[in-house]
């Protein structure tokens, strides 16, 4: 009971007295554990992979050579990866909890680090990288770790196997249950969708994060990191379970069935509302009805369509930024001043009015919106 007691406890003191007692900065800290791991991991990772190369016993070929060099980065920044996230990973979760305890001195920062860095290195190595790391473990602990690890895979396996049975058909043209279908593409599709808005707006934010780490945590369970998550789980999701229904409804497979699937599934747009997504949804449509068209014989088959589609939408644009320019995003409309050298906005749309589309008066709409006005425009 004593010792159990204790491992409640906390220590209440500055990262740099406890972690880092060379320098108070904990930035400072983790920049400089970074730079040396980096030259450490590199020498290793050098000597290690030349070596193999060497004891093939031939003059490496420049493939070789080119594969071996992007080997030894891609260690190093796994190596490193795991001294200077592990460091980071203390200071950020003392920042978190305002103290150390005895998960955060230790054993969650290395999973952190580790979890990162392991993505980081090559798979074809992570499985060695796991059986070595457990393997180096003291002997008292052998065992509790091995049936800890035993006993998670054989959980894993049970569920995934009972998700497999469940609500089976053979109308159905998918190997396992339809739960399983399901659950699989959705719960995967949620969790990508997650990371990759969570990443962007890590990026975005990064200065705030810095000044304040526990803000992390409020970005983590924002409701607006998990739009995108919702938006792509929700869509395999409902499209898939609606193919299931209709095809036990109707007692067969039908070609048919995704076109209530795909318009029921689209109703999760309304989880995150991208423009860029719903274009580039509608042209691809586009394009397979296109090619499908094309193959049955009802559309012309035209080569090189894609260049001709590209040179179309290209001139639309063009249209848009010297007659209409109040129709284009104002970060297009930036990149093509930039683009340009602002000769875009210096074309004189008084005498393109005659066309009566407006056009000076769209350019002032655009100019006042970007608060630039470029010295030389031409007024009449």
């Amino acid at each position: 009971m004593v010792v159990a007691s204790k491992i409640l406890n906390t220590i209440n003191t500055p990262c740099h007295e406890l972690v880092h007692p060379w320098v108070t900065s904990c930035c400072d800290a983790s920049t400089g554990l970074l730079i040396h791991s980096i030259q450490t991991s590199f020498r290793i990772y050098v000597t290690t992979y030349m070596l193999t190369l060497l004891m093939k016993g031939r003059k490496p070929t420049k493939k070789e050579l080119k594969r071996t060099l992007l080997s030894i980065l891609q260690s190093t920044a796994f190596l490193s990866c795991h001294s200077f996230g592990f460091l980071s990973a203390v200071c950020l979760l003392r920042r978190i909890f305002g103290n150390f305890n005895v998960l955060s001195i230790a054993s969650l920062p290395c999973s952190l680090s580790s979890l990162v860095a392991i993505l980081i290195e090559r798979p074809s190595r992570r499985g060695v990288l796991s059986l070595y790391v457990t393997n180096v473990l003291g002997k008292s602990n052998q065992g509790t770790i091995r049936k800890a690890i035993t006993g998670i895979h054989q959980a894993y396996y049970t569920i995934n196997s009972e998700l497999k049975t469940i609500w089976t058909s053979d109308i159905c043209p998918h190997t396992y249950g339809c739960l399983y279908y399901i659950l699989s593409s959705g719960t995967r599709l949620f969790l990508v969708g997650y990371a990759l808005q969570l990443s962007l707006k890590s990026l975005l934010q990064a200065n705030q994060i810095l000044r304040k780490p526990s803000y992390i945590l409020k970005l983590m369970i924002s409701s607006d990191t998990f739009r995108l998550g919702a938006f792509l789980g929700g869509f395999a999701s409902i499209y898939r379970i609606v193919s299931c229904v209709m095809r036990r409804f109707l007692g067969k497979d039908s070609k048919y069935i995704c076109i209530p699937a795909g318009s029921l599934a689209s109703l999760t747009y309304c989880l995150y509302r991208n423009n860029t997504i719903a274009l580039y949804v509608m042209l691809k449509t586009l394009q397979i009805m296109y090619v499908k068209g094309s193959n049955n014989g009802l559309f012309p088959d035209l080569p090189q369509a894609n260049i001709f589609f590209y040179c179309f939408s290209t001139a639309i644009l063009s249209h848009a930024a010297i007659l209409e320019p109040h129709n284009l995003r104002p970060s297009y409309w930036k990149f093509l001043q930039s683009l340009s050298g602002e000769i875009i906005g210096t074309v004189d749309r008084y005498y393109l009015d005659t066309f009566g589309l407006k056009s000076s008066e769209s350019l002032e709409i655009v100019l006042k919106k970007n608060k630039h006005v470029p010295s030389h425009v031409f007024k009449f």
